[in-house]
């Protein structure tokens, strides 16, 4: 996690019917940015509860179900649940046996956004999708954004989350390398305790900063699908660090982005990072298809989307002043004549 050693100054502190649509998540640029800059934010205690935008069900009913049964406030205790967006700020639920159906019942309309739960509490719910379907913990939500969309929810305990992101973004067997360490772990496991402290930041960064419905999203944000990644290690790495978050001199906390190649340098305030740039030496490894990589552009398509009738020149007049030959690339010119 290049982000985590850097020469800013910061601290870790210990802190307290069918569905609709086929896969398709949205592109980057749709997805509200998580936070432009960190702000003062409570730090976590047991209680604290993350919310994560489930993207995938954007365009689709929400089916849930779960082995032991699932609830929704008002109806009884089903095999499975599906929940259809109405507009005017109200949902159909409809009851089955599980998620293929095979045919679904009409249960009731309600007014309110509906909160699937696990009966017995704790169990795992299992969100049906038509590729894999992610087991979850927590609750699932069914509710309209800002502009009358529906969108779907998950929220469980923070830590919960922080152990299921872990693996997700590095995997558990970095966690094995290396010889004995601290706690008596290998010292790979550092590196799961140092992106669990990310994870644990970034999140709680911007709190509600998804849209406002939501703390973060699924997909797009930090990598999260449920418990499909949990292992034994992720869940150490998140109780050893529980809490702990990373924390500016401003005592905001941190937006601790990280990425799994930097091209050799981490990201500067031309980016948006609130770090100090610093250099990435272990991304030029063997292996690496991202540390170099080239995309050729057509000067026709340049010309095209310029709107004028001759080629123009295109040259680099800005560059972040970090690597080689300047650094990563903050500004083109396009210098032409139009006829």
């Amino acid at each position: 996690v290049p982000l985590l050693v850097g020469t800013l100054l910061a601290t870790v502190v210990a802190a307290l019917p069918s569905s609709a649509g086929a896969l398709a998540g949205p592109s980057r640029a749709e997805v509200p940015a998580i936070a432009p800059a960190a702000r003062p934010a409570a730090l976590p205690s047991d209680s604290t509860q993350v919310r994560i935008a489930m993207t995938e069900e954007d365009t689709r009913d929400t089916i849930v179900a779960s082995s032991g049964g699932v609830s929704v406030p008002g109806f009884p205790v089903v095999p499975a649940v599906l929940v259809r967006p109405i507009g005017g700020g109200s949902w159909f639920v409809f009851t089955g046996t599980g998620c293929a159906g095979p045919t679904w019942h009409l249960a009731g309309a309600v007014s309110s956004p509906p909160t699937v739960g696990p009966a017995p509490p704790g169990s795992l719910l299992t969100l049906c999708e038509p590729s894999t379907s992610p087991t979850l913990q927590g609750t699932i939500s069914v509710l309209y954004n800002s502009n009358g969309q529906a969108r779907t929810v998950n929220t469980i305990p923070l830590e919960e989350y922080v152990a299921d992101v872990v693996p997700a973004e590095s995997p558990s067997s970095w966690g094995t390398l290396g010889g004995p360490g601290p706690q008596n772990e290998p010292w790979g496991f550092q590196e799961l305790e140092a992106q669990a402290v990310a994870v644990r930041s970034y999140v709680l960064a911007n709190p509600g900063g998804y849209g406002g419905y939501a703390d973060t999203c699924d997909l797009f944000c930090q990598s999260y699908r449920g418990t499909r990644y949990q292992t034994p290690a992720s869940v150490a790495a998140a109780q050893d660090t529980a809490g702990q978050v990373m924390v500016l001199a401003t005592g905001w906390i941190a937006t601790t982005e990280y990425s799994s190649s930097t091209g050799g340098w981490t990201s500067s305030a031309a980016e948006g990072s609130p770090f100090t740039p610093v250099p990435d030496t272990g991304d030029g490894v063997s292996g690496n298809p991202h540390h170099d990589w080239s995309a050729t552009v057509p000067l026709s398509d340049v010309s095209a989307h310029w709107g004028c009738g001759t080629a123009p020149g295109v040259s680099i007049s800005g560059r972040n002043g970090y690597g080689t030959w300047g650094g990563r690339v903050t500004r083109l010119t396009i210098t032409g004549t139009c006829t």
